[in-house]
């Protein structure tokens, strides 16, 4: 598909670019910087939970405050068509606050409570997107929030 492909350029790439912004993108609830970058199934998740908290009148006012172990993990063929994908992990420091919209007083979570969360996402190129200049085509298949525990 691209023949000056390289896993350590895409690492970089991943540590540096996307992941960052894909995180940012979660952790703030901006569906179209989301829309772009994840499938179909991920992003009507994740746009689902962003309406339940627009129903109740709140908001996510979150923070990423570090990312490190951004690493591909492993890379295989999902069948049956074998699509080449890559599972990408993550470690993130976070803060996780909501606040009430109408107000923006605090409605849930704390400042002082950061926590350590992992994530781990399944990442593939569209050949059709290749030449998107924001993407280049990469795209999210799944998208997962694993553990979370209190940093400090």
């Amino acid at each position: 598909m691209d023949p000056n492909f390289n896993t350590e350029s895409f690492t970089k790439t991943l540590r540096e670019f996307i992941i960052p912004e894909l995180l940012e993108a979660y952790m703030t609830g901006d569906e179209k910087v989301l829309k772009l970058w994840l499938s179909e199934a991920p992003f009507n998740i994740i746009a689902a939970q962003q309406k339940q908290l627009r129903e109740q009148g709140i908001y996510s006012d979150g923070q990423i405050l570090d990312i490190r172990g951004v690493d591909i993990v492993s890379s295989k063929l999902l069948e049956p068509n074998r699509i080449p994908v890559f599972v990408v992990g993550a470690r993130v420091q976070e803060i996780n606050l909501y606040r009430k919209a109408k107000t923006g007083e605090l409605a849930a979570g704390s400042a002082e409570d950061i926590r350590l969360s992992t994530y781990a996402m399944v990442i593939t190129r569209v050949p059709e997107d290749i030449d998107n200049p924001e993407t280049e085509g990469w795209k999210i298949l799944e998208f997962i929030r694993g553990g979370s525990r209190s940093f400090t």
